[in-house]
């Protein structure tokens, strides 16, 4: 629509001097003439909305023409071709812009920049605390807000599939919810769908999807619904997908959705892919699974959840990610075989990992998987309660054990400057009788997954080993008495003194 415009507004520039007379510094009137007609057919072309400014500017350069021809002295002079230059000009630059432009020519559109209403409406479409209705209304606004509003209203997809209810005449309760006629499911987005229907361009502007499954059985026919999915996934933009509370098979069966869509997704995140009972089912779920993950070459963030049973991986990942998080159950041949595989072109693009943590003896190699990337920034370790090395509190962490966590610390490259400790709670995890073994770059350091105390705490601040250190945050327990190992009052003081000392912003549960 718009491209035409600009095409026509093109040639009419350079038409304009290439009929311009050198000779006597002006445009003819036969060329104004020509010009008039030609400019007065352009603001009869349509305009995207938003855009509105260009018409505004069109109109301007046509009032600058249209009483030529009927002056003794027919012609433009070189400074009113100019004037008419720079009006062509700047209508071909509004025009082109990629969102619709905020000027002083078009006062129906608001003053700030609409880059920064563009920000604004997104942050307000992801607003928690905003009314539901508060980004639909800005569509209201005005013709020239409506595009910008609609980028953020259109740009996350939300879809809950659920079991849909049945009358006694055994036909669903609402058919005009779901995608499919005579389908057990229901997906939440009947006004959606009809404006879909009557407006197909709208699901171009989907940028996110995010799919809830709640607690649909296994029977009911969910891979119906992920048929319709697939046709969401075909017809909009959407490179970012996640599903959430999905079994294996179902997960499996979205993958394969995926896969069947062709489209290169910048990020994925995929339900949890344990509990597989059978060997052939497995196959099925990891063959969707690798064809999906082979296929990619853009993709950057991958997110995997699997808390009981072996893994299986894509033989040939081409993707360079910029961040992976991995919850994953403890592996046979431990995580590093199925992270390396991941990240085997990622060295140098990967910026933030978020990785079990299973200090097995068994798997050396695991301590020195993060040794290779020269640009990490951010670790997230995950610890497992169920895991077989935690021990009561008063006993003694095994010596290979132990050593395990020391070199995992210590292979941390001295890029990363933040590192949490995430997942289940543990009292005496080994890792934090080694802390003094992380890289001097972190500056932010979350102890909160480790139940530490002031006794353990207190030697690692004075030991001053990151110097860089802005911000720590640990858990001062209250419920355990000091005699177990707890936090007394002293302590607790003793630790914001000490903080306050090193000038570092300390967060405890109880401060």
């Amino acid at each position: 629509m718009s491209d035409a415009l600009v095409a026509r507004l093109k040639v009419a520039l350079s038409t304009l001097w290439a009929h311009f007379d050198v000779e006597k510094s002006c445009l003819p009137k036969g060329s104004c003439i020509w010009l008039l007609g030609d400019l007065k057919d352009m603001q009869d072309m349509p305009v995207r909305a938003g855009y509105a400014s260009s018409s505004r500017v069109l109109t301007e350069a046509v009032e600058m023409v249209e009483g030529i021809p009927f002056l003794r002295i027919a012609s433009l002079s070189l400074t009113q071709v100019t004037a008419l230059t720079v009006l062509l000009t700047q209508a071909i630059t509004l025009l082109a812009s990629p969102l619709p432009p905020a000027t002083v020519h078009d006062p129906s559109r608001p003053t700030l920049p609409s880059e920064i209403i563009s920000i604004i409406l997104q942050q307000l479409a992801v607003d928690e605390w905003a009314p539901k209705s508060a980004v639909p209304a800005c569509c209201l606004v005005s013709k020239s807000f409506l595009p910008l509003a609609r980028e953020a209203l259109y740009h996350t997809l939300h879809l809950r599939i659920s079991a849909q209810g049945r009358k006694r005449d055994d036909l669903p309760r609402r058919l005009c919810n779901a995608l499919r006629r005579g389908c057990d499911l229901t997906i939440n987005y009947e006004p959606l769908w009809t404006t879909l229907r009557h407006h197909p361009f709208l699901l171009s502007l989907v940028r996110r999807m995010e799919v809830k499954m709640l607690k649909v059985e296994e029977y009911s026919g969910y891979h119906q619904a992920f048929d319709d999915v697939l046709r969401l996934l075909e017809g909009s933009g959407a490179r970012h997908v996640s599903l959430h509370g999905a079994t294996a098979s179902q997960a499996s069966h979205f993958s394969r959705a995926l896969w069947r869509s062709r489209q290169q997704f910048h990020s994925i995140e995929l339900g949890d892919l344990s509990k597989l009972e059978r060997v052939e089912e497995e196959h099925t779920t990891y063959s969707h699974f690798r064809e999906l993950l082979g296929e990619q070459t853009e993709l950057k963030e991958l997110s995997l959840r699997a808390k009981e049973g072996e893994v299986g991986f894509p033989y040939d990942f081409k993707s360079s990610l910029v961040r992976i998080d991995l919850d994953i159950a403890q592996q046979k041949e431990g995580i590093t075989p199925l992270f390396k595989s991941f990240t085997e072109r990622s060295s140098c693009s990967l910026l933030h990992a978020t990785l079990p943590f299973h200090p097995d003896p068994r798997h050396p190699k695991d301590a020195e998987i993060l040794g290779d990337f020269r640009a990490l920034r951010s670790l997230d370790l995950r610890l497992y309660a169920k895991d077989s090395y935690r021990q009561p509190s008063k006993r003694v962490q095994p010596p290979d054990v132990d050593a395990r966590c020391k070199a995992f610390l210590s292979n941390i490259p001295h890029t990363a400057t933040s590192l949490q400790i995430i997942g289940d709670s543990c009292t005496n995890h080994p890792i934090m009788h080694h802390l003094q073994s992380l890289p001097p770059s972190i500056k932010h350091l979350n102890l909160r997954a480790l139940e530490c105390t002031s006794a353990i705490i207190l030697p690692f601040l004075r030991s001053r080993c990151l110097p860089r250190l802005q911000r720590l945050e640990y858990w001062d327990e209250e419920d355990l008495c000091e005699e177990d190992g707890g936090w007394s009052d002293e302590g607790r003081e003793e630790v914001l003194e000490l903080l306050e000392e090193l000038g570092i912003e300390g967060e405890g549960r109880w401060n």
